[in-house]
C-alpha cells in the first residue's frame, strides 16, 4: 500500500452457515482470548471443509483480478489512494 498498490482482502465475514452458530460473537472471542496468543495453535477446532471453501473463493478472486487486462486502481478520492498512491 505504501508503494501506491492496491490490494485485496477478504474476511470471512460474520455470518455462519449454521443459524445456530453467532460467527460474530465467535469471531470476536476468538480474537480476544486465541489471537496471537499461545493457544492459537493447530490444536484448537477447524472447520477444514469451510477453510477449503474460503481457500477457494481467495483464489478465484486472485485469479479474476490476474486475468482482468487492467491493473487494479484506487477509486477516485479513496484515502489509501490520496495518501500513498502514485501521484
Amino acid at each position: 500500500m505504501r508503494q501506491g498498490v492496491p490490494s485485496v482482502f477478504i474476511s470471512e465475514g460474520e455470518q455462519a452457515r449454521d443459524p445456530n452458530v453467532d460467527a460474530k460473537k465467535f469471531g470476536e472471542e476468538w480474537v480476544a482470548k486465541r489471537y496471537h496468543s499461545p493457544s492459537d495453535d493447530m490444536n484448537q477446532p477447524m472447520n477444514l471443509d469451510a477453510s477449503v471453501q474460503f481457500m477457494q473463493m481467495d483464489f478465484l478472486v486472485g485469479y479474476d483480478v490476474a486475468q482482468n487486462p487492467q491493473r487494479p486502481k484506487w477509486r477516485p478520492g479513496d484515502f489509501f489512494g490520496e495518501t500513498f498512491g502514485k501521484k
